[in-house]
């Protein structure tokens, strides 16, 4: 039986937090990257999101019993400090109100930029799709795929991008003058993005930044899915060739540095700023260094990385953290299960009573946490 507590969303935090950490330093050492490559890293994101969507304590888990001064902080957070009717107002509940206020307001927040972004679109894009020389790029792009794909300039969008899933489209922002050949890379990196169903990914990433919009390493995990998504299409148009690879990258380097000048020298709408992380030096530096390594994957780099970050994904799901406590009111004490003055009362409904003598202590639903302890079956 799935269990979903307070421990569980700490276990999910601590897990996920370390696996975005081991991200983080593939991404800053270059040798590592290299030796991994980008598809071992995509695995350790899928990892980390389904970590994060999925907090819960499986029926085979075992509990790791916190040290008493670890206890004793869980301790404090869950127990109520006094009530309202019999609303029971504790930390972790206030904390699970912030938490819901904040993923609510967070959605909302996401709709009303993605409802001004596409209004921005209408207002200030442009359909170029019928004209030259986009029309024979577009052509030349889509071959025999039949896709009803569109090509729009629009004014102060900061980046090319690929937008819409049931019409799809191409943004292009008008102030960037591109060649034929610069246009042909551009609209082919898009419409590779649209081909690999990118937009769904980020889609489900804005709805977990949602969820954890409180953790920042969250929003670090997102720029890293940029980044994996944005070497992936690299790495599937460039195909080794040394010819495309030296036009491609001087494509990305051009725009990069020519939007860059644009938007410091003008007001750019809010609207229609791509909430992306691809668009800086940092990593564009990444992206390069990837294409012109020797992309030899290191097996013994991976199979150690894969150990490791498969190790902690499964150990998560096999151990939990749990506080072992005893709450009175005003105090928080830690009495041993031997004691004899402690029992557990058998309920009606096979839930228990546990008392420290004449003393309620809590009602709980099993004896896991109280083994050994004697049972008085009073009916």
């Amino acid at each position: 039986m799935l269990n979903y507590s307070f421990s569980t969303v700490l276990m999910t935090v601590l897990t996920s937090t370390v696996l975005i950490c081991i991200i983080a330093v593939c991404f800053h050492s270059k040798r590592i990257l290299l030796s991994i490559g980008y598809k071992l890293i995509g695995v350790f994101l899928l990892l980390t999101l389904f970590r994060f969507i999925f907090p819960f304590e499986m029926p085979f888990t075992q509990n790791i019993i916190l040290p008493k001064r670890l206890s004793m902080i869980v301790a404090s957070i869950r127990h109520p400090f006094f009530t309202i009717g019999s609303l029971k107002i504790s930390v972790s509940l206030l904390m699970g109100c912030i938490w819901i206020c904040g993923s609510v307001y967070t959605i909302l927040k996401m709709i009303r930029q993605r409802k001004a972004f596409h209004a921005g679109v209408v207002r200030f894009g442009k359909d170029v799709t019928e004209k030259e020389p986009y029309a024979s790029v577009l052509s030349k792009v889509c071959d025999s795929h039949k896709v009803n794909l569109r090509i729009m300039l629009v004014t102060g969008l900061d980046t090319p991008q690929q937008y819409g899933l049931f019409r799809p489209s191409v943004l292009i922002p008008a102030e960037l003058e591109l060649t034929d050949k610069e246009l042909y890379y551009t609209v082919c990196h898009e419409f590779s993005h649209y081909k690999r169903h990118d937009f769904l990914v980020k889609l489900g990433m804005d709805i977990l930044l949602a969820i954890y919009w409180w953790n920042p390493l969250c929003h670090v995990l997102s720029r890293q899915i940029d980044v994996v998504l944005e070497l992936n299409v690299d790495k599937k148009l460039v195909n080794s060739d040394p010819k495309v690879r030296t036009e491609y990258v001087e494509t990305l380097i051009h725009i990069i540095d020519n939007l860059t000048v644009v938007h410091s020298t003008n007001d750019q709408p809010a609207y229609l700023v791509a909430p992306r992380a691809v668009t800086d030096f940092d990593s564009l530096l990444t992206r390069v260094h990837f294409l012109y390594g020797d992309n030899k994957v290191s097996k013994p780099i991976c199979i150690t990385m894969f150990g490791i970050v498969t190790a902690l994904f499964l150990f998560s799901y096999s151990f939990i953290f749990e506080a072992h406590y005893v709450l009175h009111d005003g105090e928080i004490e830690y009495p041993e299960i031997q004691d004899t003055e402690m029992y557990a009362t058998l309920t009606e409904d096979g839930t228990y009573d546990i008392y420290w003598g004449d003393e309620f202590i809590e009602h709980v639903d099993s004896l896991e946490y109280y083994p050994g302890v004697p049972v008085i079956d009073i009916h």
